[in-house]
Formats: C-alpha cells, sequence, structure tokens
C-alpha cells in the first residue's frame, strides 16, 4: 500500500493486516492517512469527481510541497479470501486447470492542473495474480507446488479502452478470453472514470 503527493505524504509506503490501530504524536499524519481510506470510500460510493471535491478540491489533495509536479498515486494490495474468491479455468496440453485469485494489487494517479481544481488519469491499473491448479498443501500460495503456476493478469485503460496482459511462467500459455471475463473484455469505460468507481470492478 504506497501513498505519493498525497495530503502531507511524499512517497510512503504502509503495511497493513487484518485488524490496525492507528495511533502516535500529534502532527503524525494519523488523520491524513485517514483521509486517503476516506477517499477511496468516497471513490467508490460517489465517484472521482465528487470525491476530490468532498476532500476540497486538487488542491488540497496533494502535498503542497510537493505541487503538481509529481502525480498524486494510491496503491493498494490486498490477498483474495478463500469464500467467494472466482475461479478462471482453460485448458491446454496438460488437461483441464482451475485457478483462483490469490492477490491484488490496484493503483491509480492523478495529474492536476491549476485551472478549476482540474486532474487527468494518467494511470488506472489492476494486477491480479491467478494460482492455476490448486492441488497442493503448501500454506503459501506464492509458491508453485506440485504442477501448480502462478499467472499474472494485468488490466489498464486507454481512451477508455480496456487493455489486458497476461504473463505465463509455464508453457502451454492460456488466451486473454481464458483469465478475463467477458463482460470486461467488451466493456468500454469513459475517460475520466477509475476502475474503483465502476461496478464491474465491484470486488475491489
Amino acid at each position: 500500500n504506497r501513498l505519493s503527493n498525497f495530503k502531507r505524504f511524499d512517497d510512503e509506503t504502509i503495511v497493513l493486516c487484518d485488524l490496525n490501530l492507528v495511533i502516535g504524536a500529534n502532527a503524525s499524519e494519523k488523520t491524513n492517512f485517514v483521509a486517503a481510506i476516506k477517499f477511496l470510500r468516497d471513490i467508490r460510493a460517489h465517484g472521482l469527481e465528487n470525491a476530490i471535491s468532498i476532500q476540497g478540491g486538487t488542491d488540497y489533495l496533494r502535498n503542497i510541497t510537493i505541487g503538481r509536479n509529481r502525480p498524486i498515486e494510491i496503491a493498494i494490495e490486498f490477498e483474495a479470501p478463500e469464500e467467494g474468491a472466482f475461479t478462471v479455468s482453460y485448458e491446454d496440453k496438460s488437461g483441464l486447470e482451475i485457478g483462483r485469485v490469490i492477490k491484488s494489487e490496484y493503483r491509480f494517479s492523478l495529474r492536476t492542473f491549476s485551472k478549476k481544481s482540474g486532474y487527468r488519469i494518467i494511470d488506472d491499473v489492476l494486477t491480479q495474480s491467478i494460482l492455476v491448479n490448486q492441488d497442493t498443501q503448501s500454506s503459501d500460495p506464492r509458491k508453485s507446488l506440485n504442477g501448480s503456476s502462478i499467472i499474472e493478469t494485468r488490466i489498464s485503460k486507454s481512451k477508455g479502452v480496456l487493455k489486458f496482459r497476461t504473463n505465463n511462467p509455464q508453457k502451454g500459455k492460456p488466451v486473454i478470453a481464458d483469465l478475463i471475463p467477458m463482460v470486461l473484455r467488451e466493456q468500454v469505460l469513459p475517460q475520466d472514470t477509475l476502475f474503483l468507481e465502476d461496478p464491474l470492478f465491484s470486488f475491489l
């Protein structure tokens, strides 16, 4: 999890777990950390433009000591729970294999402008790690054991059109159609919206 040029954060990596307590001295950025969480919540509930307005505009969103030379960037990383994790499947020379998402990373960045608190989305990327063939007793899902492999899918956006890329370390590389639901592959999103605010990405 990362905050860059957000409020008074310069470029900060934050490690979170299932239960988190925020404590610290005055002026240790507790309030700004909570503001980042609220900002993400407001994007989901009200959309990016309204979420920025709730914060007071882009001038109150970015770090004033850094200015507009560097984009605002927020990245979040989380592991998918066993319950409700969707599966993907494909056939190759080794037969039918079942996969599930074990980790997701979502990040976006905004370039801000001086006129009327303007902004532009310059990055909006979802990366997912999919464990294919779950015949493994390992407690660490990141390891590739007993024929299992990790496939990485990357979804980004260019002029509203979704772009997909996969990386399979083993032979028998699956096609995009096997890993990306058709409803996403055929979707065109408005250029000024984020994945986070679109109902198709409600699993974020």
